[in-house]
Parts: structure tokens; C-alpha cells; sequence
């Protein structure tokens, strides 16, 4: 066990009188030093206590000190007001490290531009605590409700991510009383989501919303809302059950509802006269892999944008139609782990279910935006239809990789990380140059890039066959020679983004 997972017990054992009003004064020190650490800072405008503190739903011992900070800083100053709060939170495990820290631009670029942030900073407006400065929220304009929905999707996507990622773990799992406030936590938000979904008002907190879930539940559902409703009572010390057997069936079911439901959203509906056509011949798959073996499962391999061109995608449908165990996801993220390791190539599992596709594993970070896959927001993926999200989806990661093109790091990047950039970038310009045609085209190999290129009259360069050759050595070990046109290469693709 850690030493944050024994001093984690210990607080959470103790938390009761007298102690926990000791333990409450020492987080007001803390959230008091770290607000002091912070305005060190020139030019600061701002401080916010974020999430469960900010809400009043603090537990000494599990819940972290979250905060954002706001000031007229550029790119530099920001980034060493980050680099200086992590530091000085590295000391004490009870500090967040993921400091927000954001510039009034900032603030305004995300809340225009990105539905995730738009969501978090409304969020922000309604339930942040101004600790200092002036509250830079209060302008942000209201949501509309279409809005609104894509950020309750992609919050939903995030707690999945931090199910999973302790849920079907290969490596060692974290302390129980983690598990069990992680999994109150999660239920509490899809619920919440849910709720926004559904236009109904969100619980203003989570216990709001497990009483509220409790409320409307029946059978197993009812009889699991009521034991992590107790275990929270309990300070999550102990859960009268398995938590994650016991969680997943209840999240997932939520969640299917929720994307079922997506299909009559008014902010998720199909936008009229567009087709999508696939490229990505079987022959021309940059991935090879044996499917494994799995009891129970009919699993499939796919190509999607979310993607780099050589990640490795497999679905696992349960061949009953029934929700499978969470031990068996594990065993097989175990074994995927072991068999795909080590190596270059990337992993990512998912269980597929009639309405979404749920990541599993991962050999990759987990990322939010791709941790649940759906037919209106991965259409290429799992046969769906082409939506507003999709479409602003496609345009976002566009616009990060062309970001990412002015940042002199990208000239330092090995050669198969650049090669991935390379072609998700030309893969993404292909879809949003085709758009206007009708005929949404997702060209998912280096070839198929090349003959999107060529249909829409898009720019080339010589070069490319030799980068579409250099990606797939770098896959087996071979060492490509890209060096010297990676400057002209990446001059291409601003081109490109500029002609966009």
C-alpha cells in the first residue's frame, strides 16, 4: 500500500469528533498556503476552489484540493505559474497537482471553441468558490441547451475513463476506500449528465443525485444506489458488496439509456443530405494483429479516426447481449496487456454493447474524448451518421495538431510520434475538405489519404510515399530517414491548414 493510501486510512478511520474539525482546519490551512503559493504570481486576477470542496462535499482523506487560477500571463509565465504550483504540491498528497490555469483569452477561446471546458467553466460560473481576485466567470454567457448537451456527453466520457482505468487495471489495484468513493463518484456524475440530457434539472451535488437515482430505481439498480449511498455515509470506508462488479452494471445500463436517447436529441441529429464513405481496404490496414481468442465475445478489428492510423482497435461484443462481468474485461485487458507489450503499436479494447463502445484498456494513456464511442459522435466507427458534434469534433482535433505544428518540440519528436501527427493531420483534412461535397470521406490509411488528396485537388508533396513507407518501417524497428524534410513537411501541412 502507498503512503497516500495509508495516510488516506488513517484520516478517513479518524475522521470523526474531535478529530475531523481538526482535520477540516488543516485542509483551510492548506487551501490557505496553496492560495498564497499562487499569488506569488504577477498579474494575477484570479483564484477558485474547484469540484467536490468548492460544492461542500469535502471527505478528509479522499478528496483532493482542487484550484484554478486566472491572470494576464502569456504562454511563458503561464506555463511557470503551472510548473511552480506542481511543485510546491508535489509535498503534500492531499493537493490536486493538475492545477487549472488559464489567461482571460484562454478562458473565452475554450468556453467558444470546446464543449468539454464549456461545460467544466459553466460549471465553474454556477459552483466554484472565489478564494481571490475577482470573478472572471461571472461574464461567460449562458448555454443553450444543444450546447450544453455535448458537454454533458463528454463529462459522462470522462468518468468513464477513471472507472476504467481502476476498474479493469492489470496492474495492482488501489486501496478500497479509493475504489469505493471513485465509484460513488462516478455513478453520482453519469447521473447527473444524465439528468442534463434528459432536460431535466442536474442534482446541485452527488449525494443530490444518489438520492435522487435511489429514488426513481427498482431492483438491482435500487439495492446497489442504496449500498454506495451507506458506504458514502461511511465515509467509503467499506461497501457492503463488490464495488466495481456492482458499479459497472449499474453505469453501464445508465449510460446505454443515454446514448439510445442521443437519437432523439435535437443536438445530436443527423444532418441532412451527407453520406460517409470508408477508405481503408482490408490490404492497405496498417495494424496486424491475431484476434484473440475470447469465450463469449465475437471480437472485431476497426479503423477509426479517433485513432492513429496503426492503433489497434478491438471490439468485444458479448455473443449473449447480456453486460459481462467486470472480471472477465479484466482478464482479457490482462491479457491484451501481456500480448500487446512491448512493442511500438497501440491498444486500445472496448466492449461493445447495442447504443456505445466502452474502453477497456488501453496500452496508451486513456483519453476522455475516446473513451466512449458512439454512433453520433464516431460514425465512421461503429456505422453511424454524420452530426454537428462529429463534424466540430473532426474540426477541434484539426485545429490542435495545427497548434501543435508551432511549437518547435514538433521538430524533436521521434520519427513514428511525428509520422502518427503527419498523417491524422492529413486524415482529418481529407474529412473536412470532402465535407462540402455531400460525401464525408474518412481515408484511414496513408494510401487512402493519397487518393482523398487527389480527388479534392488538394495540395501534394513529393515526399509522401516516402513518409506513407517511412510510417509503416517504424512500426517493424526500421529506423526511417524523414529528418531532413520534416521542416518542409510540416510547412505542408500549415499550408494545408491555411487553404482550410
Amino acid at each position: 500500500m502507498t503512503a497516500k493510501a495509508l495516510l488516506r486510512r488513517f484520516i478517513v478511520t479518524t475522521s470523526v469528533p474531535p478529530l475531523i474539525s481538526v482535520y477540516r482546519a488543516i485542509y483551510r490551512l492548506l487551501i490557505r498556503a496553496a492560495v498564497w503559493r499562487l499569488k506569488q504570481a504577477e498579474a494575477l486576477r484570479a483564484i477558485y476552489l474547484r469540484r467536490g470542496l468548492a460544492a461542500g462535499e469535502g471527505v478528509p482523506g479522499i478528496s483532493d484540493i482542487d484550484l484554478a487560477a486566472i491572470g494576464d500571463w502569456d504562454a511563458d509565465a503561464q506555463a511557470r505559474v503551472t510548473e511552480s504550483y506542481q511543485r510546491f504540491a508535489s509535498w503534500c498528497p492531499l493537493y490536486d497537482p493538475t492545477v487549472g490555469v488559464y489567461t482571460p483569452a484562454s478562458i473565452a477561446e475554450l468556453f467558444e471553441g470546446d464543449p468539454f471546458h464549456r461545460h467544466r467553466l459553466a460549471e465553474g460560473q454556477r459552483e466554484w468558490k472565489l478564494l481571490f481576485g475577482d470573478d472572471c466567470l461571472s461574464h461567460l454567457d449562458a448555454v443553450p441547451e444543444e450546447e450544453a448537451s455535448y458537454g454533458y456527453e463528454a463529462e459522462m466520457k470522462l468518468w468513464w475513463t477513471y472507472f476504467a482505468r481502476w476498474a479493469y487495471s492489470p496492474d495492482q489495484p488501489p486501496d478500497q476506500i479509493f475504489l469505493n468513493s471513485l465509484c460513488y463518484k462516478v455513478a453520482a456524475e453519469c447521473f447527473r449528465m444524465d439528468s442534463g440530457l434528459r432536460c431535466k434539472p442536474i442534482p446541485r451535488s452527488r449525494e443530490h443525485a444518489i438520492g435522487q437515482a435511489l429514488a426513481a430505481a427498482s431492483g438491482d439498480a435500487a439495492a446497489f444506489l442504496a449500498r454506495i449511498q451507506d458506504s458514502a455515509k461511511r465515509r467509503h470506508l467499506r461497501y457492503s458488496g463488490n464495488v466495481v462488479e456492482d458499479s459497472q452494471s449499474y453505469v453501464l445500463a445508465l449510460l446505454e439509456q443515454a446514448y439510445y436517447r442521443l437519437g432523439s436529441h435535437s443536438g445530436w441529429r443527423e444532418i441532412p443530405g451527407v453520406s460517409l464513405r470508408i477508405d481503408a481496404p482490408a490490404d492497405e490496414r496498417m495494424h496486424s494483429f491475431e484476434l484473440p481468442d475470447a469465450t463469449g465475445f465475437r471480437v472485431g478489428s476497426v479503423s477509426a479516426v479517433a485513432f492513429a492510423m496503426d492503433e489497434l482497435v478491438l471490439l468485444f461484443e458479448p455473443v449473449s447481449g447480456e453486460i459481462p462481468r467486470a472480471s472477465e474485461l479484466q482478464k482479457l485487458a490482462s491479457a491484451c496487456a501481456q500480448a500487446a507489450s512491448p512493442g511500438p503499436r497501440r491498444v486500445s479494447l472496448y466492449l461493445r454493447l447495442p447504443n456505445a463502445c466502452y474502453q477497456f484498456y488501453s496500452s496508451d494513456s486513456f483519453r476522455g474524448w475516446q473513451a466512449i464511442l458512439s454512433p453520433r459522435f464516431n460514425p465512421d466507427l461503429v456505422h453511424g451518421v454524420w452530426t454537428r458534434p462529429a463534424a466540430e469534433f473532426i474540426r477541434r482535433e484539426r485545429h490542435l495538431v495545427a497548434q501543435a505544428l508551432n511549437d518547435p518540440v514538433v521538430y524533436k519528436a521521434n520519427n513514428l510520434d511525428f509520422l502518427r501527427t503527419f498523417w491524422k493531420f492529413l486524415e482529418l483534412a481529407v474529412i473536412e475538405a470532402s465535407t462540402p461535397s455531400g460525401e464525408v470521406v474518412f481515408a484511414q490509411t496513408p494510401e487512402a489519404v493519397l487518393r482523398g488528396l487527389n480527388q479534392l485537388n488538394l495540395p501534394r508533396a513529393p515526399f509522401l510515399r516516402a513518409f506513407a513507407t517511412a510510417y509503416r518501417e517504424e512500426l517493424e524497428g526500421v529506423q526511417a530517414d524523414i529528418g531532413r524534410h520534416v521542416p518542409e513537411a510540416v510547412q505542408y501541412l500549415k499550408n494545408i491548414n491555411h487553404g482550410l
